[in-house]
């Protein structure tokens, strides 16, 4: 039986007893974690970490996004994990790619007394767009996440100040139509996303729809990606948001964009999709649709609009 195949049984088995109507906290959360660790990646290496600390077997402590407690020996999960695994097969791991090294002719020494410090050949360069789009990451990484997945579509834990994302939320559409009179869905709405986003910044909280705000707000401010298409990408499968950028349309569309995506990156602590290009190598792109697309000729108009919206905040 596959390892995560055996977490999952141990899982469902947990779920299924019903005496347990008042399960701790400890447990929940275990649980919860797993399920979403299992949708992360194909590969057991951080799913194994985890199962490891729930289990007592590891002393190195299990975060993500933030601390777990391990699991009590008397409780029901730790039973049905360490009873599941027991006949499961060794956790999937991630290739490690080993390079192939060539051996180094080594020169007779030369009469020149200048010493020539060598320099590393770099073999591929990254991409400037993602270069420039981390010079925010300082910005966004202290944005706080309020509402952590559960495993099951559209449930999440959300935290006790969740609500500000909510009230953000309203804020920005009620601010859209008083002041620049512009209704309709807000979705659809460029100055609603920056709007938004300049909320977030503010308050350092955000859910997935506020944290795409958050980036757009940012790389419109700079004037760099002016010459850059900015798109906010809804995916219905996942009940999920994010930010790809491009320089086009066409680009974007065939998945070539870079995409950015602070929630998804604070939840799981790493900075890797802050910036992931191509984006149709990132976890959410595919099925993704444009939800809204932030023109290049109304970015100084967006940004005299925040300006505006800043001077009224301060008054």
């Amino acid at each position: 039986m596959k390892y995560r195949v055996a977490i999952e049984n141990a899982l469902t088995a947990w779920d299924g007893i019903w005496f347990h109507w008042n399960k701790s906290e400890e447990s929940r959360s275990a649980a919860m974690i797993l399920r979403r660790l299992m949708t992360d990646s194909p590969y057991d290496d951080e799913l194994c970490k985890a199962v490891d600390w729930f289990l007592g077997a590891s002393d190195v402590e299990f975060t993500y996004v933030r601390s777990f407690s391990p699991l009590k020996t008397s409780s029901a999960l730790y039973t049905q994990l360490t009873d599941h695994l027991k006949s499961a097969d060794p956790p999937q791991l991630k290739p490690v790619v080993v390079r192939e090294t060539r051996p180094v002719r080594r020169q007779a020494p030369t009469q020149s007394s200048v010493q020539v410090r060598s320099t590393p050949v770099v073999t591929s360069s990254p991409s400037k767009l993602p270069l420039q789009i981390l010079r925010h990451q300082d910005a966004w990484k202290n944005i706080k996440i309020t509402d952590i997945p559960t495993g099951k579509h559209g449930r999440y834990e959300h935290t006790s100040d969740d609500f500000v994302t909510n009230q953000q939320k309203a804020s920005a559409a009620g601010v859209v139509q008083i002041q620049l009179g512009i209704k309709g869905k807000s979705l659809q709405i460029p100055a609603y996303w920056i709007e938004l986003g300049r909320m977030v910044h503010v308050s350092k909280k955000g859910r997935c729809f506020s944290c795409a705000g958050a980036a757009v707000f940012t790389l419109t401010q700079d004037e760099y990606f002016d010459n850059y298409e900015l798109a906010i990408m809804g995916n219905a499968k996942y009940d999920h948001y994010f930010v790809c950028v491009g320089s086009s349309i066409g680009e974007i569309k065939s998945g070539l964009g870079t995409a950015i995506d602070i929630w998804q990156a604070n939840l799981n602590g790493t900075t890797d999709v802050y910036a992931k290009s191509p984006a149709k190598e990132f976890m959410y792109w595919k099925g993704a649709e444009f939800t809204c697309v932030i023109p290049k000729e109304s970015r100084q108009a967006l940004r005299a609009f925040i300006l505006e919206r800043v001077q009224i905040e301060h008054v």
